[in-house]
């Protein structure tokens, strides 16, 4: 079997920041710093578990994917980042509708870094089914590039707002007895309300 270039592929699966107004919220833009330590974090005890390289692997919505990409560059780690359409309309569905937060600066400064093999688009379209394969093509890129893989998962515990979420993406890892390490983002705000 031909050697993978891989010790450890860690995936991210995570909340976006709360658009403005969210009924019930689940990651407000006040819990971004205790989301960014706690993602850097659970990044260092994956590398301290597993000496060999490792490669990171998200989409790039605005919230815990971006920051785990950011994290992942601070620490030197090489990334791969996969969009279930366009940068135009991902942006649109994804990154934007938080003011000043930012995020679509972040984003492109992350994608533009990547080089065409670190980076993948989907579909043509906005699709949404794209969601779903999203998660599905990041686990199927993890296999190719590693043979183990963890995931790293900031998350309420609920179920998602629609399909390829990430309740979905934390269930098919534990399917697969990949290790799933939680960030719960309902402590994550309280702590953010104790500060």
């Amino acid at each position: 079997m031909p050697q993978k270039p891989f010790d450890l592929a860690l995936l991210f699966t995570g909340h976006m920041i709360d658009l403005p107004g969210r009924a019930e919220p689940r990651f407000p833009e006040h819990a971004e710093p205790a989301a960014w330590l706690a993602i850097r974090s659970a990044i260092e005890q994956a590398r301290n578990r597993n000496k060999g390289r490792m490669v990171g692997i998200a989409s790039g919505a605005r919230g815990g994917d971006l920051l785990f990409h950011e994290a992942c560059r601070l620490f030197g780690i090489e990334r791969r980042m996969v969009l279930p359409f366009p940068p135009d309309v991902f942006i649109e569905t994804s990154v934007a509708g938080i003011p000043n937060g930012g995020w679509e600066t972040k984003f492109a400064d992350n994608w533009s870094s990547l080089q065409s093999g670190e980076r993948e688009i989907l579909l043509k379209a906005k699709d949404s089914s794209g969601y779903a394969m999203c998660n599905h093509r990041m686990i199927a890129l993890a296999q190719e590039l590693s043979n183990a893989y963890e995931l790293v998962a900031l998350w309420d515990g609920k179920a998602g707002d629609g399909p390829g979420g990430t309740a979905e993406h934390v269930e098919m890892l534990r399917r697969m007895g990949g290790r799933v390490e939680i960030i719960d983002t309902k402590l994550l705000l309280r702590r953010a309300a104790a500060n």
